[in-house]
C-alpha cells in the first residue's frame, strides 16, 4: 500500500477549464506521475490518502468533463482526505 501525501495539479481545457492530479508525492518521498499511479492500480497496486483521521482509497474513473482517466478518492463523508485537498508540492 502506498500513501499519497501531496499532489501536483495540472490544467485541462478539454470540456472546459478544470484541473486533474498530474503527479503525486508518496510518504516514502517517491514522486509518481498520474500515469504511473494508474498503471500501478490497474496492476493491483493500492494507493490511499490519510487525513481527518480517515483513509480513502484511490481509484481510476473517467473524468465526467473530459472523459480522460484520472485518479480520485472514494467518497467517505469527509473532504479532508480528498486528493484535491492534499497540499501541493
Amino acid at each position: 500500500m502506498h500513501q499519497i501525501t501531496r499532489v501536483r495539479k495540472v490544467s485541462s481545457f478539454t470540456g472546459g477549464y478544470h484541473e486533474h492530479i498530474g503527479a503525486v508525492l508518496l510518504s516514502n518521498g517517491q514522486v509518481l506521475s498520474v500515469e504511473d499511479v494508474i498503471a500501478a492500480i490497474r496492476s493491483g497496486g493500492v494507493f490511499y490518502t490519510f487525513a481527518g483521521g480517515l483513509k480513502a482509497r484511490v481509484y481510476v474513473p473517467n473524468c465526467l468533463r473530459c472523459r480522460a482517466l484520472h485518479i480520485t478518492t472514494s467518497p467517505d463523508g469527509t473532504t479532508a482526505n480528498n486528493l484535491d485537498n492534499l497540499p501541493p508540492f
